[in-house]
């Protein structure tokens, strides 16, 4: 028994075949009642098909590219977050240098603990405290804690812009 070439039939609905095969096809329709009626049934799933509404996508290649746009915005602000922390770190290690520094030059060792070493050591602490802590150094850590405070603000600025932007966004969909 033979048997309809699903392929051929395709073809033959969208035209795709040429006079010859149209005629080789045609000669087999004829010669079996049941490959006719096998072929009207394609035919007409076919033309069910081919009147089916079609609904194109809406085109969203705008609106990924306004995506991506914002991304390269988002990861610039990242950028200048880490440098800004970069710089507050560097400010909050060279303090701590400088701090550092003013207790090597102390030329204290410490023996056994007993009462009067903790009282000399605590005034010695004092009299450093004091050094440390005159209007210069002050001044010097007031501009270094300025400088932090005012990056801090700026980073806590700039992701509250962000995340207001995100809701913004969301609330738009």
């Amino acid at each position: 028994m033979k048997k309809l070439d699903e392929t051929v039939v395709n073809k033959y609905l969208d035209n795709e075949l040429d006079n010859d095969e149209i005629s080789s096809l045609r000669d087999f329709l004829n010669e079996d009642e049941s490959i006719l009626e096998e072929f009207r049934v394609y035919e007409s799933v076919h033309h069910a098909l081919k009147s089916l509404s079609h609904e194109t996508a809406p085109d969203i290649s705008d609106a990924v590219m306004a995506r991506i746009g914002k991304k390269s915005v988002v990861s610039d602000a990242k950028i200048l977050n880490l440098v800004v922390l970069f710089f507050s770190t560097g400010i909050i290690l060279g303090f701590g240098y400088l701090l550092f520094l003013y207790g090597i030059d102390t030329g204290i060792t410490i023996p056994e603990i007993n009462p009067s070493l903790v009282e000399g050591v605590l005034s010695t602490v004092s009299i450093y405290t004091s050094e440390i802590f005159n209007n210069n150094v002050i001044t010097f850590i007031g501009m270094a804690l300025g400088f932090i405070a005012l990056s801090l603000v700026y980073v806590l600025y700039e992701h509250h812009k962000q995340i207001k932007n995100l809701v913004q966004h969301n609330d738009l969909r």
